[in-house]
């Protein structure tokens, strides 16, 4: 796979620590088309596992299977929650703990948050694939088709 340098959205991240909720729209609905041309040709997003600190004993076949776990996980869920919230909905010192916690903790919700982002949240990052947002045959479609990305054209 070829790599692609020229940074992405994290770096953003870091220079504003939350977007307005326009921005994160418009933002957003970038992230979920990208993400819909790369399933449509069978490229997978790579997680950036490179930045983390697996421990020594961990295998190939439980770094593969913890890389598994996060990409059935909605990825555009988690950049639109660190968007509006300016955090990410899980942390952790290394790549397993975060991955521990997708698998088990209750992503925390702000109250802040409009009824149309949190909805879009809430079906993005629902732990069951059967439910999910945007899963199967469904597709971008469903997601592009929710309230929350109604002012994009």
């Amino acid at each position: 796979m070829e790599y692609m340098t020229g940074g992405g959205l994290r770096i953003d991240m870091y220079m504003e620590k939350k977007y307005s909720e326009p921005q994160a729209v418009f933002s957003a609905a970038c992230v979920v088309l990208r993400l819909e041309c790369q399933h449509c040709h069978n490229i997978a997003h790579r997680y950036g596992v490179q930045r983390w600190d697996l421990p020594v004993f961990a295998s190939r076949a439980a770094v593969r299977g913890a890389i598994l776990v996060v990409s059935r996980l909605v990825w555009a869920g988690i950049i639109i929650f660190e968007m509006l919230v300016g955090e990410t909905p899980f942390s952790g010192d290394s790549f397993l703990e975060v991955v521990d916690r997708i698998v088990n903790d209750e992503v925390q919700y702000p109250k802040f948050l409009s009824a149309e982002a949190y909805s879009v949240l809430i079906g993005l990052l629902e732990k069951d694939p059967r439910w999910r947002l945007g899963v199967e045959e469904r597709g971008g479609e469903e997601v592009k088709l929710h309230p929350f990305f109604e002012s994009v054209e």
